[in-house]
């Protein structure tokens, strides 16, 4: 079949997917870690009940719950219950930070970095969360087939995570170092109907659902996914996109005090007092930052340009297709794009859709040699 063809198949076909142990049903679900503290959560709803299910007992009748990691155990309302896994039930939605979630969640007491913590986890059936998640990542304005592809990318990024999850209580985190999922309460017309449409569809190569990533805009070409990860994928080579001119991150500044970066350093485990210089070391095929020199009276220290962003924040440095100088005692970020650019550009989705490409052919752009398999 040709780049990017929709290839159905039932499920017996899904069965022989190499990855995964057993075929996809329709009710297949993902488990979402919804927040992750060391200090004190309140979760909320009407008639919420809070149970230890290991011992079969009632913690907590009525809210909000309090709960917090302890030593010990999970304190809930400053009681603390020796256990690791306690399950909140409401009649109407649970309120976690201001997100709302559906009926139940699970609240797990986690060590991390030696420290206790809590995990609150949502278990959502999954095409409930590709529509949320489509809700959350794009905007509901965008074309009908531009959603469609970002519905499929979506699905194929949980089943890859769910079938490849480390040993943790959840398959993914609800921020964006996963995928962003603002509840099921939150769902665009729009993002249900791309869901619809494309229920059960996956990306798939040699039968395998791939790495379906995916950022906001690329500024004119994709990256690898051996340059941008480290890992030479054959379905994300980095593609030519002239299609996200309308996107509003093709150009951005930032401007970061020098004395702000050298504090942002001390995850080096150097403590420096004073940055003589910033310039870039190395690109990538694509003109992305690859390695940054930085000169201190500490000695040179190099990091790389995604180190850039995670140290000063990804909404301040939007890409690492940027320049930079420096300007009295503030280094100057000059970029375009946002995201780390490999895989689907959400805005040369959109440009194509309005093209009058289908969601199939602007797969097949971003994931040469790939095929959308319908698993259940």
């Amino acid at each position: 079949m040709r780049r990017g063809a929709r290839s159905r198949l039932g499920l017996l076909a899904a069965a022989s997917l190499a990855l995964l142990a057993v075929p996809l049903a329709a009710e297949e679900t993902v488990r979402i870690a919804v927040a992750q503290v060391r200090d004190q959560i309140s979760l909320a709803g009407p008639e919420l009940v809070v149970t230890d299910p290991a011992a079969g007992e009632v913690v907590q009748r009525g809210g909000p719950a309090l709960v917090a990691p302890t030593d010990q155990g999970i304190a809930v309302g400053g009681r603390v219950v020796a256990a690791t896994r306690l399950v909140a039930q409401s009649s109407g939605a649970i309120t976690v930070r201001g997100l709302a979630l559906e009926r139940e969640v699970e609240v797990f007491r986690e060590i991390r970095g030696g420290r206790p913590e809590i995990v609150i986890v949502h278990t959502v059936p999954i095409e409930a969360y590709v529509a949320a998640t489509v809700s959350a990542e794009m905007p509901a304005s965008f074309p009908a087939e531009a959603l469609k592809a970002q519905a499929v990318v979506t699905r194929t990024f949980a089943i890859f995570r769910k079938f490849n999850a480390p040993e943790r209580p959840y398959h993914m985190e609800a921020g964006v170092i996963d995928q962003v999922f603002g509840g099921t309460q939150r769902i665009s017309e729009s993002a249900r109907a791309a869901t619809v449409a494309t229920a059960g569809e996956v990306l798939t190569f040699g039968r395998q659902p791939v790495r379906a990533y995916y950022h906001s805009c690329c500024a004119g070409h994709t990256e690898s996914a051996r340059e941008g990860w480290g890992q030479a994928l054959p379905y994300l080579p980095g593609v030519k996109c002239p299609y996200d001119g309308d996107c509003p991150s093709q150009q951005y500044t930032a401007r970061i005090p020098l004395a702000r970066l050298a504090r942002a350093l001390l995850v080096t485990r150097v403590k420096i007092k004073r940055i003589a210089s910033v310039k870039i070391a190395d690109r990538t095929a694509t003109g992305r930052v690859a390695r940054i020199a930085i000169e201190t009276d500490r000695g040179r220290i190099e990091i790389s340009g995604e180190d850039l962003r995670r140290l000063v924040g990804y909404d301040v440095v939007k890409s690492r297709l940027f320049d930079l100088s420096i300007e009295g005692d503030v280094l100057v970020v000059t970029g375009r794009g946002s995201g780390h650019g490999v895989g689907l550009c959400q805005w040369g989705a959109r440009g194509l859709a309005l093209k009058q490409r289908t969601y199939d052919a602007i797969l097949g752009h971003y994931f040469p040699r790939t095929k959308i398999m319908k698993m259940y």
